[in-house]
């Protein structure tokens, strides 16, 4: 879909907005709970590494997407400015 259709930008939006405040909050929860998160990755057996692995994706996809929306809607403006220059 182009840039100008006005669906195309809600929806953006709202993947966005979705994204950045999934990433947010799991930052919080993360940087607000030190200690039971240290209790809980120090866990016994192959739990505490599970818990890491599964933190670490999450906030890597949620961060990694919210940056992928951003840097599409930055690079698709630039390119038609780039088109409409040209003529």
């Amino acid at each position: 879909m182009k840039c100008n259709d006005r669906t195309w930008g809600v929806e953006q939006l709202l993947a966005l907005l979705i994204y950045i405040s999934g990433t947010a909050l799991l930052y919080y929860l993360i940087f607000s709970n030190p200690l039971l998160l240290r209790a809980i990755f120090n866990g016994r057996g192959y739990a505490g590494a599970l818990y890491v692995l599964i933190v670490i994706l999450l906030a890597s996809t949620l961060y990694g997407n919210a940056v992928s929306i951003l840097m599409k809607h930055t690079l698709e403006k630039a390119i038609d400015k780039r088109v409409i220059r040209r003529g």
